[in-house]
Parts: C-alpha cells; sequence; structure tokens
C-alpha cells in the first residue's frame, strides 16, 4: 500500500487522465474535480480513448480550465495500434504516471504501460460486481468483472473513492491492496441558498413539501420504488422532483404522467438550486461508489432518506443525524419514512462538509498526496 506523504512542498508529477470518454456522468465529472482540486491542472494531460456525439458538457468543462483533451479515437479492429498510440502520447508529455478512470481506460492503460517506468493509477467508483449486472446482460457482466479482476489483481495502485467500495474490493480480490479516498463535495459550489427567494422564481408554493431524487434514470437507481413510495405516503400540499437523463426516462414519464405531483424534470443544469428549493433527498439506489448527489443534497440542506446500502451507511457514519435509512425493496417502509421526515425537516440541524473527510478540498489534497508518493517511487525506480 502507498505510504501517503504530507509534505504540501513536494513537486507535483505530471499525470495523464485517461479516460474512456467524456460522456457526461458521475464519475467523469468526478474525474474533472479530482485533476482541480488536486493541483494536477497545470501538469496534466487528458486522453479521451473514444468520442461521444453531441455530449460536451465535460469537455467544455475542461477546456474552461485550461485542459483541451487529446482525442485518440479507438477503433476495436486496431486495439495494438491504438494502445501504442496510448503509449507514445503519455511518453511523448513526459508523463510520469497514468490515471484511468473506468473499465475500459483501466484496461487500456494496463496493456499500454506494463513493462514500463510510467505509474499506472486506477481509480474505482463503482462496486463493478454490483454495478455491471444492472448495466450489461449476464454474459457481457461476467466478462466485465473477470477482466477487472484480473487488471486489479496485477495493479500496485488502485484508490477507490468510498471505505465501503475499498474493502468490498479487496475482500474479492486477496492480496490486492486499496487506497480509500472518499468522494468530495464543494460546500461553496452547493451553498445553502434562500429557499423562499428560489421558490418563487420557480413558482413552487412556499409551503409546500419537496422531495427530490436526482440521479440517471437506470435500473439501478430503482426510481419506480422511490416514485411509488411518494405516492403511497399521499402527503398534502407535496411534491417529488425526479431530476436526471437516462435510458428509462421516457418510460417513467409515461407511467407516472397521470400523477400531477411527481414532476420528471430531465437533465438539468441548475441542480444547486433544485436542491436549495426541497426539503428532503431521496434515493432507493442498490448501488454505489460514493454517491455525490447525496453529497450535494446534505450540503444545500436537505434530510436525507435512503435504501439501506453500505454506501449510503457510510456517508451516515460520517454526517450525524442528516436522515434515515430503509431496508432496500421494501415500498411501504420507505413511504413511513417520508412521512416521518415532514417532521423532521422543520428543525434538524444544519451541517456543513467543510473541513469533514467528504470536503473536495480535503479529498483534493490526500489525492495531490498519493499522486506526490506514486511520483516519487517512480522517480526512485528510473534511478536504479
Amino acid at each position: 500500500m502507498i505510504k501517503v506523504s504530507n509534505n504540501k512542498n513536494e513537486e507535483m508529477p505530471k499525470i495523464a487522465f485517461v479516460f474512456a470518454d467524456l460522456a457526461y456522468g458521475g464519475s467523469n465529472l468526478q474525474t474533472v474535480k479530482i485533476i482541480q482540486h488536486s493541483g494536477a491542472v497545470n501538469n496534466c494531460i487528458v486522453i479521451t480513448l473514444v468520442d461521444v456525439e453531441n455530449d460536451t458538457d465535460i469537455e467544455d468543462k475542461l477546456i474552461e480550465m485550461g485542459i483541451r483533451p487529446i482525442h485518440l479515437h479507438f477503433e476495436k479492429r486496431k486495439l495494438f495500434f491504438g494502445l501504442a498510440r496510448l503509449r507514445h502520447t503519455v511518453m511523448k508529455n513526459q508523463c510520469q504516471i497514468v490515471n484511468s478512470n473506468g473499465l475500459r481506460s483501466d484496461m487500456a492503460c494496463h496493456y499500454a504501460f506494463q513493462g514500463t517506468d510510467i505509474s499506472h493509477i486506477i481509480t474505482l467508483h463503482n462496486y463493478l460486481r454490483e454495478d455491471a449486472f444492472l448495466r450489461m446482460n449476464r454474459s457481457k457482466a461476467m466478462l466485465a468483472t473477470i477482466m477487472q479482476t484480473h487488471v486489479l489483481r496485477r495493479s500496485k495502485h488502485v484508490i477507490a473513492c468510498s471505505k465501503t467500495l475499498q474493502r468490498q474490493t479487496e475482500a474479492d480480490i486477496k492480496g490486492v491492496k486499496v487506497t480509500a479516498i472518499q468522494n468530495g463535495v464543494d460546500p461553496e459550489e452547493y451553498p445553502v441558498m434562500d429557499k423562499e427567494v428560489l421558490r418563487k422564481q420557480y413558482f413552487y408554493p412556499e409551503d409546500a413539501l419537496i422531495f427530490i431524487s436526482t440521479g440517471s434514470m437506470t435500473l439501478r437507481k430503482r426510481i419506480p420504488e422511490t416514485v411509488d413510495a411518494f405516492i403511497r405516503a399521499d402527503l398534502p400540499n407535496a411534491k417529488l422532483l425526479m431530476v436526471g437523463n437516462g435510458p428509462y426516462l421516457e418510460e417513467y414519464k409515461e407511467r407516472y404522467a397521470q400523477n400531477k405531483a411527481v414532476i420528471f424534470l430531465g437533465r438539468r443544469c441548475d441542480i444547486k438550486e433544485l436542491l436549495n428549493i426541497s426539503d428532503v433527498f431521496v434515493s432507493s439506489s442498490e448501488s454505489e461508489g460514493l454517491p455525490l448527489a447525496v453529497l450535494e443534497a446534505v450540503s444545500t440542506h436537505n434530510y436525507l432518506c435512503m435504501s439501506d446500502i453500505p454506501q449510503h451507511k457510510e456517508v451516515l457514519d460520517e454526517l450525524e443525524d442528516v436522515g434515515e435509512l430503509y431496508h432496500i425493496g421494501k415500498v411501504d417502509e420507505l413511504s413511513e419514512l417520508l412521512k416521518r421526515a415532514s417532521n423532521k425537516v422543520k428543525d434538524f440541524p444544519q451541517t456543513s462538509l467543510k473541513n469533514t473527510s467528504l470536503d473536495i478540498r480535503i479529498m483534493g489534497e490526500k489525492y495531490r498526496d498519493y499522486y506526490c508518493s506514486v511520483g516519487n517511487i517512480s522517480k526512485k525506480i528510473k534511478h536504479t
């Protein structure tokens, strides 16, 4: 396991951050935040293996930071040529470290840089043994987990975005050492705002009880469980805002079209305002890394009603009195939790993420220390 340094004067190594693609999503967004808050912005390159059409939000964020991504345009039929181009690009830019994010980029970096003096860091943002079976058919999911296990067994530098994911990975793959650096959110990016003013701007009643759920409309998020529980709660003057895009959005909109208290908003760029309008954040998710949406909700003073998965428990372990859990799959239990939440929101204490382990600045410092430690190891290997 890497011994993390606390010397802030150590020179930051040059890092190549390798994305499978720049599609809008949680792990890609968080990797951009890691670049920004670890201090890597001025000493890194960003490489993407394949392109996505009509989805430029992540690339635009990087360009705003002064980083223009290098697109390698990988082709399946020319995989070895692609790996050679990846290796050449990183070496040409004199990078000491590559940091991959996601199975495709993990695999590419593993094979491109084995046998070189360039250190490969893998950052795990989800538990693939759960996530893969929710996103893929069984045969593809099994292949994906076998491939990830193969790479992780041979990896010296692995970071997990939560303590839960660290424990899961080390338990599943014997001999693998994982460092936990918990996901963080910027309290200044998600501040508490004037709810009364915002509700007037967005035309929501001042006295309404507003629930919110943010995240992709996928099977993993168990959206019907959240919506059905809200409907069963039958709370007067209550609304449920469902924020997020995904493959099941149109199906869910059609299914619940008759209930005017449930509002599917799709993908939005005003998340912090919508969170500040709301009182209670709901998550029925069955698999996470460490959910940023939950941390954003805490930062904007939402009470949490969540499924009892270990990642949600981890948030409540780090931050006291910010919410409650229900047994996943128990819709009636969640419904009762939503009813109780209407009383909780009146007087529960406001919690700040500032200077906690879930503050993005703390997260960034831990990544910086990790990168510096790996960079020093790389230098020693090079000199010997």
